[in-house]
């Protein structure tokens, strides 16, 4: 299961254990229920979910390696600058050290430096809020990636 759920999920072994053994009748059932399943979980078990997304704007070499899908996502190789990347880390240093997760949204093609906006307008969230939020953003990603993959059949 884990690996059947990773191009829409990255690697998330909690879920794929809630769906283990679960009939589907197919892609989008699969995401209904995880969404099911993610408003269900505790905030421990959230977080052990978005900790399995890889960081926003890390470095291209090792986010092609990790998930080649969140590459694409992020630009796939395109270099905002410098500048831009330090920012961003910076953002997500504040983003982890308030939430202990990830920053989690739908990027796809969405320029990083506006990420670094939108990270910083999240900080003062209620951090349960901000779970919840991060795990639909993760939902709304796997939609989108099955979105995109249909297209290209």
């Amino acid at each position: 299961m884990a690996a059947a759920i990773r191009p829409l999920f990255e690697d998330s072994p909690w879920l794929a254990g809630k769906l283990a053994g679960r009939s589907f009748s197919g892609w989008g059932d699969v995401i209904d229920v995880s969404e099911a399943v993610l408003l269900e979980a505790t905030d421990a078990d959230r977080t052990e979910v978005l900790r399995s997304h890889p960081r926003l704007g890390a470095r291209q070499e090792e986010l092609k390696k990790r998930s080649e899908v969140s590459w694409r996502e992020q630009g796939a190789g395109r270099d905002p600058g410098l500048e831009v990347l330090e920012e961003l880390s910076a953002a997500n240093e504040r983003y982890e050290a308030r939430f202990g997760v990830p920053f989690v949204d739908w990027v796809a093609g969405r320029p990083l430096e506006e990420m670094i906006l939108v990270i910083d307008s999240r900080l003062t969230a209620n951090p349960s809020s901000e779970l919840s939020r991060a795990c639909q953003a993760l939902i709304d990603i796997a939609r989108d990636r099955l979105e995109t993959t249909r297209g290209e059949d």
